[in-house]
């Protein structure tokens, strides 16, 4: 099942000055931004995430989580 346009747990891979990476399998890394990380997270712990795409094409994720997803509706 893809990644896109759902609400999965991820594991921290590393951080950096943009926020945290995970491990989306497949897919590689995405970039949770600093602006929602949430506090005390670190490498290898996990994280509930919405992952999408932003505008420019990349992989994002996001800790607001939506109230439908990607085939729900």
């Amino acid at each position: 099942m893809s990644l896109l346009g759902r609400i999965r747990t991820l594991v921290v891979l590393r951080e950096s000055d943009h926020g945290l990476y995970l491990d989306a399998g497949p897919l590689g890394e995405v970039l949770l931004p600093t602006r929602e990380v949430p506090p005390d997270i670190e490498p290898g712990d996990e994280v509930r995430v919405f992952v999408a795409r932003d505008s420019e094409d990349r992989l994002v994720a996001t800790t607001r989580l939506p109230h439908a997803q990607a085939g729900e509706i």
